[in-house]
């Protein structure tokens, strides 16, 4: 499994409570969007309950990566109990990965396993059984257990000169390269590299949706829904199908700040990514500057998404365009610079996306009314009014449906389940389009069935898995989510 050394980035992980979710700066806390708080949140709540379980050493501790960089990713395992860690999975989105090494460490660091995480992947998290535990951050001088680094850095040197074969997302280094994420109209085909294992799985789950002939090599959409294939031979990683109504919708798939699970969020980097792969939404967050320029970002403060720190409002463009807003992700997009929202707009016109949402997070340090006329006298300038979703909260949405004749409003719910009383507002105040956290949509599914019945364009965020968004009801018109689909017809 070894092979040339590709300068992978590393995370060493060192000592933490073992029922604390990891909190590691701009990486794995992610934003407090509407995607990654409330999976950590479900995280973090899940850790928490397993606290009295450990004490029986039956715990399963779970730790969430909001993202992970294109390359290997380095993690320390110890067995609390001294009992051994396995079995360990590493969990995409719920789904086991295969592509998993596994190194044991010797000597004084007897117990200690290290693994290599899949790298430019979806949100990723480890599971550990038996009384284990995950260490986090980088490794301190004031750690009781920092003879026991300096002891697994040769070992760790070792690991980040594995194949890429090992930890990779469709990368060359497996047998067989394909998509890991694929988006496929019913009734298509999409062909597969040929020469597959023939005595690969052939089986979807669920039945019904999709259809792998592994002699044939191609994937077939049967009606639409999501499904997973896991082939069951090593080497080959497992695929997510989703099968749409027609070539690019039904659901329309939304990439949540680009592809945010491999690229630098509210960045070009990701939104070109989106493009490559043929992503027919994206949703980005819209702030403004010190000198009142629309720019893309998504929190207040830049410290999380970049190098520097202070408010987006109390800057200026000419401060922001300094920042590097790549690195914090991963070292491949190390001079990555915030984008205004004109140069996003270019680029969304070139890639051609079919739905477009902006997410107005702040109007300062502008009024409300001034702020949403100028984002739409850009958006018209750039030939994209009909493809724009103005987003916000209810009010934002009623002002600018006033304030601009013809513009598509969409409100990204987050007041929990949607009431009948809530469901009225958002009828009489003519909103196009709702969209509403996987954790609250099936308590709503009443009033959403009722906004549907009404014309509204229903979405969701947030879903745990792929196969989790067959329970919906009733089915979303828009999913967004970080997943990287690749769209093969």
């Amino acid at each position: 499994m070894l092979g040339s050394c590709v300068q992978p980035l590393l995370y060493i992980i060192s000592v933490v409570d073992p029922i604390r979710s990891v909190h590691k700066p701009g990486r794995c806390r992610g934003s407090d969007s509407p995607l990654r708080a409330q999976q950590r949140g479900e995280r973090s709540s899940e850790a928490r309950g397993q606290q009295g379980a450990t004490q029986e050493g039956t715990a399963r501790f779970e730790h969430e990566f909001a993202r992970l960089p294109h390359a290997p990713v380095i993690a320390l395992v110890e067995a609390t109990e001294g009992a051994p860690c396995l079995p360990l999975k590493i969990g995409i989105n719920g789904a086991e990965c295969k592509a998993l090494e596994l190194l044991r460490l010797v000597g004084s660091t007897t117990g200690y396993y290290i693994v290599a995480l899949v790298a430019g992947g979806p949100p990723c998290h480890v599971l550990t059984t038996r009384g284990a535990r995950m260490l986090d951050d980088l490794p301190k001088s004031r750690s009781p257990r920092g003879s026991v680094w300096l002891s697994a850095l040769p070992m760790l040197a070792a690991a980040a000169c594995l194949d890429p074969s090992a930890v990779g997302n469709g990368n060359p280094g497996y047998r067989i390269s394909y998509p890991t994420y694929v988006a496929i109209q019913a009734g298509t085909s999409h062909a597969l590299p040929q020469g597959m294992d023939t005595s690969l799985h052939a089986v979807t789950n669920p039945a019904g949706v999709a259809q792998v002939d592994v002699r044939a090599s191609v994937v077939t959409g049967l009606s639409r829904g999501f499904a997973e294939w896991e082939p069951g031979v090593n080497g080959y990683p497992p695929m997510s199908i989703a099968v749409l109504n027609r070539s690019r919708g039904g659901p329309i798939l939304v990439g949540h700040h680009g592809v945010a699970a491999l690229a630098p969020e509210n960045t070009l980097a990701g939104i070109r990514l989106a493009c490559d792969l043929g992503i027919p939404g994206i949703e980005v967050d819209v702030r403004f500057t010190k000198d009142s320029v629309p720019v893309l970002m998504h929190d207040r403060d830049v410290k999380r998404t970049s190098n520097g720190a202070g408010f987006v409002d109390q800057m200026t463009l000419d401060e922001l365009e300094r920042l590097d807003v790549g690195s914090w992700f991963n070292a491949k997009f190390v001079g990555e610079r915030v984008p205004t929202l004109a140069d996003f707009l270019i680029l969304s016109a070139a890639c051609g996306f079919d739905q477009i949402q902006l997410d107005v997070k702040g109007f300062a340090p502008l009024s409300t009314d001034t702020a949403l006329v100028r984002i739409a006298r850009e958006v018209t300038r750039k030939g994209l009014f009909e493809r724009v979703f103005l987003s916000g909260d209810l009010n934002t949405a009623k002002r600018a449906a006033v304030l601009i004749p013809g513009v598509h409003t969409l409100v990204y719910w987050y007041g929990g389940i949607i009431s009948a009383a809530s469901a009225d507002a958002l009828i009489l105040t003519r909103v196009e389009a709702v969209a509403i956290s996987f954790s609250d949509y099936q308590a709503s599914s009443v009033q959403l069935a009722r906004l549907a019945s009404a014309g509204r364009t229903i979405g969701v965020w947030s879903s745990p898995t792929v196969l989790s968004l067959n329970a919906l009801n009733p089915a979303p018109d828009f999913v967004t989510s970080d997943w990287g689909w690749r769209f093969v017809n």
